[in-house]
Order: C-alpha cells, then structure tokens, then sequence
C-alpha cells in the first residue's frame, strides 16, 4: 500500500479545531513528555508552545507529518478527525509514546478500530475534559487526551480535568514562558465527575 500524503486527501471542516491554551497546558503538564518529541499538527501552536525543543508538521506551513519517518520518544498533539484511524496507525510506526485530543467516539464508535490499536499496544491513560463545548469544539462528543503506549497492555488509568482550575490570561502567559525556558511542570488532579 502507498503511503499516505495529507495533500492528497478531503479533510473535513471539523479536521480543523483548535485547542484551547488552557487544555494544551494541561496536557503537556499532566503526561510530561521527554525526549525528542513530535507535534504533527501544529496549527497555531497552541500545544507546541508549551514543548521547548520539539519538532512539527503542520501540512498548512508544508510540513506532511504522513512524509515525517523519523523516530521520536514522544507524540502529542490535536489530531485530523477524518483520517484518525490512518494518522494513529503512522503515530505507532513512529513513536513509543502518543498523546491525542480527540473525540472519543473516533476510537470507541467501532471495534476495528480498537483491534488495530490492541495490535500495537494499549491506552495507557485517557484524561477527559467533558463535551466539545467546553473546549469550544463544533461537536458535543467527550473530548479526552489519550496516552497510547506501544508494546504496552496493561490497564487504563483514567482521570477529569477540573474545570473550575482554568488558568487565567495572565497565568498562562506565565506557564509560556516558564516553558519557554524549559522547566513546566504541573500538578495532577484527577477528580471524579461524581466527587
């Protein structure tokens, strides 16, 4: 089979959602990614901002991540919607470790997709953010960042963003240049939706 090349495929409007700071911090914070990283969809770099050092695709600027074969420890970004099943299989060829946001109807809707993933590895952590309203994404499906692990099988840990922490303007302009001179760090609290 020929590789694929994002050029060359109809995204769908929806494959264009970008993250809310607020949630690229909280992910980059709570999975402390290391080592050489990858953010393949850069789009305004709302992710990208806060991993000093790491490399990008971004097909608007050029950069086809379906073109990028180099390996990396750490993958994380907001991936397209329409192709995520194709983007994941490229991901696992490429990287030990995988963060995506994404709607988790993209993996959970169906059980191809699962057996593909089972083949390769297993979810490592999933940490939901709650409906797409919340990050301002044009769908009402959960939004979650999952941690994909290859070669790993173990259980799923599972945590909720606590929305009523959301970090101010100015709180965030503070966590970008903390990251900017490459100490972030942050704290993890995973309270249940219930507590």
């Amino acid at each position: 089979m020929a590789q694929l090349q994002l050029l060359q495929q109809t995204l769908s409007e929806n494959d264009v959602v970008y993250t809310p700071e607020w949630a690229a911090l909280d992910i980059v914070t709570w999975f402390k990614p290391t080592g050489r990283i990858l953010e393949p969809c850069k789009g305004q770099g709302a992710i990208f901002q806060y991993l000093p050092g790491a490399e990008w695709c971004e097909i608007a600027e050029g950069k086809d991540f379906f073109a990028w074969n180099e390996p990396v420890d750490w993958i994380i970004s907001n991936p397209p919607y329409s192709i995520f099943t194709e983007w994941l299989e490229h991901s696992f060829t490429i990287a030990p470790n995988i963060v995506y946001l994404f709607p988790l109807n993209k993996l959970f809707n169906g059980n191809g997709a699962l057996k593909r993933v089972w083949k390769v590895g297993w979810m490592k952590h999933i940490r939901f953010y709650g409906t797409g309203g919340k990050l301002n994404f044009p769908m009402g499906n959960a939004i979650g960042a999952v941690h994909f692990v290859r070669g790993w099988w173990g259980e799923t840990s599972w945590s909720w963003y606590d929305h009523s922490t959301h970090l101010t303007p100015r709180a965030l302009d503070g966590a970008k240049r903390t990251a900017q001179n490459g100490s972030i760090s942050g704290k993890r609290s995973g309270r249940s939706p219930r507590q």
